[in-house]
């Protein structure tokens, strides 16, 4: 063999050796985890719901109240020392832990605390927790360590203004807006180090800070959109872990046994949004009754998502207040054609479904629901729409939307939102308006937004639930479970009951 170019392929596999070596020894103080998407910010001040940029959000920042207790539906104390709701239901008295200090060293007080929720109410800065902020009339501030919060009247979730990380005012108001934005500042168990667009964000681990477990020194999320590559970047090592991983995803992973898969039961709600108020064809409740008890839930969840999931038949997912393991809806195919054929439904009448890239296998699952509902006699038709257009109509009341849509809706342990924008009369995406005790209806989601009562408040939820399953105004279908993978180098668990990645101090290095 020619000397010259024997050294070239031996210099060929020395570099290979060493990459791929380099990728799957990994950097012992460098954990490198795949987000499946760019945030939007990583400024808590301007904070989007997003499951990529919360768990940056949470390791730069402490919250006054953490996450939710699943029995209770309290949330956890943080930053408070105690909170306590006043004898008028009006007014929350908190008490902040004293020693808290930024990553600047400066401590925190409650004029943190009121700066970053008058920061995220503040217009200019489109904050999604602003609307839930908005109930707040004023804050009192008693002491540095004690505030009182004066909400406009009695406010049942007012435990969700405590969830917002909270942000050091002296920093801010020292460096200014535009510096902040690029360079948050908090009290979390990470600090920000870097950030390049479309490429990664770096957080150091805070010495001394009780949340971080000092196993390693940082942590690297890498902004890795196509799941496809993510996948592959698990398998070479590139990556420590990858998570939402795609059911079908689960078989090529288990090829590898250096490979840990996992997954957690997360708040998840996917349903069949129907409009009775549109199309009189679905008015009777008959039908839609008949559909709901035509669909083979689990069916879909093991053939579709591969067992990764679970069947729901109210409206409510199975972390939130007010959620019944109970209340039950059997797949029967032959009740379902009993009740259509009391129903007013005309046999050949179409029913459109439409269906978007908001849910996943969202054209599978739509074939199976056209199967379920031609089995008990109806004739449906199938539609795609761009998700951007169908929220559109949806929004404005289009009759181009279909007569139902698969549908997803973005959810947490206190319904309060979702009541308020689907099932109140005046809510946009409410399309049972003209449900026969809507005003019922309206009175019992305003009854149960003001009571800070949690026994006397689930009692309403419950007689909500009960009303909406007698005459169902969404057909719900299933939750689906987070998946999760990562190599051997790590070991971490999702937390159950949080759609999000929390808690990324507790990821441990394999010894």
């Amino acid at each position: 063999m020619n000397t010259k170019i024997f050294y070239r392929f031996y210099i060929v596999f020395l570099i290979s050796f060493f990459y791929f070596a380099t990728c799957f020894a990994g950097n012992k103080d460098e954990i490198k985890i795949a987000l499946n998407a760019d945030p939007e910010t990583i400024n808590i001040l301007e904070y989007k719901t997003s499951r990529v940029l919360t768990p940056i959000i949470d390791a730069i920042h402490q919250r006054v109240l953490g996450e939710p207790d699943l029995k209770t539906g309290m949330r956890k104390l943080e930053l408070a020392e105690s909170v306590k709701v006043m004898e008028n239901k009006k007014d929350v008295l908190l008490k902040l832990k004293k020693g808290v200090k930024f990553h600047t060293g400066d401590p925190l007080t409650v004029h943190d605390v009121k700066f970053t929720i008058e920061q995220c109410q503040d217009p200019r800065n489109a904050n999604t927790f602003a609307g839930t902020l908005d109930e707040i009339e004023s804050m009192e501030i008693v002491d540095d360590y004690t505030l009182l919060f004066h909400f406009y009247e009695p406010f049942a979730p007012w435990q969700e203004v405590m969830r917002v990380g909270i942000a050091s005012k002296k920093y801010y108001e020292k460096v200014g807006r535009k510096i902040f934005r690029k360079n948050p500042v908090g009290s979390g168990p990470f600090c920000f180090v870097k950030r390049r667009i479309g490429e990664y964000i770096i957080l150091e681990g805070v010495k001394n800070h009780p949340g971080y477990n000092g196993e390693f020194k940082r942590i690297k999320l890498m902004i890795i959109a196509d799941p496809v590559t993510r996948v592959n970047m698990l398998k070479t090592g590139e990556v420590d872990m990858i998570y939402e991983i795609l059911p079908h995803q689960i078989k090529e992973l288990k090829k590898y046994n250096k490979l840990s898969i996992k997954s957690a039961v997360i708040p998840s709600l996917y349903y069949l949004s129907i409009k009775p108020s549109l199309f009189p064809v679905i008015k009777d409740k008959n039908v839609r009754n008949a559909i709901t008890h035509a669909i083979n839930r689990q069916e879909i969840i093991d053939k579709i998502y591969q067992k990764q999931g679970y069947p729901l038949y109210m409206w409510a997912n199975k972390g939130e207040l007010g959620y019944d393991p109970k209340i039950i809806i059997k797949y029967n195919p032959q009740k379902a054609r009993d009740l259509l054929k009391k129903s007013s439904y005309k046999p050949g009448t179409t029913i459109y479904i439409t269906y978007t890239s908001a849910m996943p296998n969202s054209s599978i699952v739509a074939l199976m629901i056209q199967h379920y509902l031609k089995n008990i006699g109806m004739t449906v038709k199938l539609q795609q729409i761009e998700y951007g257009a169908y929220l559109t109509y949806a929004r404005d009341g289009d009759k181009r939307a279909g007569h139902m849509a698969l549908s997803v809706f973005t959810t947490e342990i206190d319904p309060q939102v979702r009541l308020m924008m689907s099932m109140i009369s005046d809510a946009a995406y409410c399309y049972y308006k003209d449900r026969p005790n809507q005003k019922k209806m309206d009175d019992l989601i305003l009854a149960q937004a003001g009571e800070t009562d949690p026994q006397k408040r689930l009692k309403i939820l419950a007689e909500i639930h009960h009303i909406n399953y007698d005459d169902p105004g969404n057909i719900t279908l299933y939750g689906l479970n987070l998946i999760y993978a990562m190599n051997n180098r790590i070991n971490y668990s999702w937390k159950e009951g949080s759609p999000y990645m929390r808690d990324l101090y507790r990821i441990k290095l394999n010894k």
